[in-house]
């Protein structure tokens, strides 16, 4: 959430941050402008809205409703915030989303939050594993674990691409530039094989 800011400074020369939330949100709301669910806490006491106490936590609540608390639970669909399972102590997912609003437990606390933090951190995991770390493809052994894992009767083409005189573009360019070029390279092939295939980096 974006807001107008400005600074002053106190008679001990410390400065401090003023917030005016009610332009941002008026901003907001006149071109319709919206964002990603909200994925990390929201600090409380981060800044505040002149002249009034509190914190950023309090003002989002009050423009987003209570959805942005829910949100950092990993629920964002409606039947993610109604599983209401009861195992942390609560009757329902949306109570203790207020629960830790106010300080009264952890999202920690959730183990349906816990099981998608361990099963989106795995995923990430097998990504890393899997992929290029500056082309974005797959890697050399995860590529033939593509073409290895495809059905004996299925047809399909394979289609080597080499790069030749590349050695030329490092002395003339220098491998800043020659880089550039290889990622280029790598978004052109994703961008054919997205539908249909998969494209990776057979170098060893």
């Amino acid at each position: 959430m974006g807001a107008c800011v400005a600074t002053d400074v106190l008679e001990d020369n410390r400065s401090y941050i003023k917030v005016d939330v009610r332009s941002s949100v008026e901003y907001l709301r006149a071109h319709d402008i919206s964002g990603a669910p909200c994925t990390d806490e929201l600090p409380y006491e981060l800044g505040t809205i002149w002249p009034m106490p509190g914190g950023l936590a309090e003002y989002a609540r009050w423009l987003v409703g209570d959805d942005v608390f829910i949100r950092q639970m990993n629920k964002d669909t409606e039947e993610a915030r109604s599983i209401n399972c009861t195992a942390c102590g609560y009757h329902s997912c949306r109570e203790m989303a207020n629960a830790i609003y106010y300080g009264f437990t952890r999202k920690e606390n959730c183990i349906h939050y816990l099981k998608d933090s361990v099963e989106s951190q795995r995923r990430k995991l097998q990504y890393v594993a899997e992929h290029d770390d500056y082309l974005d493809v797959y890697n050399r052994r995860a590529l033939i674990g593509r073409v290895e894992a495809l059905p004996e009767a299925s047809e399909y083409a394979l289609v080597d691409v080499n790069l030749n005189g590349f050695k030329g573009i490092n002395d003339t360019y220098g491998y800043s530039e020659a880089d550039k070029l290889l990622v280029q390279v790598a978004e052109n092939l994703k961008r054919a094989t997205a539908k249909y295939g998969h494209s990776g980096d057979a170098g060893e």
